[in-house]
Parts: C-alpha cells; sequence; structure tokens
C-alpha cells in the first residue's frame, strides 16, 4: 500500500519494482490485489484509500505513459481507465 501513498505523488512514489524471475507472478497477483482492493473518492470522505490525482495534467501523462506500455506490450492487470 505504501507506493500508493498521496496518490503516487510525491517524491517517495514507487516507479519500479525489481523482482526476481521466480517471483513474477506471485508479486504481480498481490501488487493487483492491493489496487484492485483501494477504495478511491474524496479524501475527506472517510472510507476511502486513495484520494484523485492533484497535479494538473497529471491525469493525462500518466494515462499516456499507460497507454503507450500496453502498446509496447505491457499486460495491464488493474485500472487504466480514465474516470469520466
Amino acid at each position: 500500500r505504501a507506493g500508493f501513498g498521496a496518490a503516487g505523488q510525491n517524491c517517495m512514489g514507487a516507479e519500479r519494482f525489481f523482482v526476481h524471475a521466480t517471483l513474477v507472478d506471485e508479486f504481480c497477483k498481490s501488487v493487483t490485489s492491493v489496487a484492485n482492493s483501494m477504495r478511491q473518492g474524496p479524501p475527506l470522505g472517510g472510507s476511502v484509500d486513495i484520494g484523485a490525482m492533484c497535479m494538473p495534467g497529471e491525469t493525462q501523462r500518466i494515462h499516456a505513459l499507460v497507454t503507450d506500455a500496453v502498446a509496447r506490450g505491457a499486460k495491464l492487470l488493474a485500472g487504466g481507465v480514465l474516470p469520466s
């Protein structure tokens, strides 16, 4: 959960993980489970785990990075859809 802190918008946000090849599947399942269990919403709403991105343009920039990664062969395991 720590990598999701402040919606990933801090200098300590996790960007890369180095995982031994024998642990990749287990690691991906674990991270996907955590990501899918997180409740998103207004941070003052009380029962949420992660708020919205607050930096202008970050949503589009990150969506472009995800789209590019998928186009290059990455497998999307959670999220990836912009809210309307």
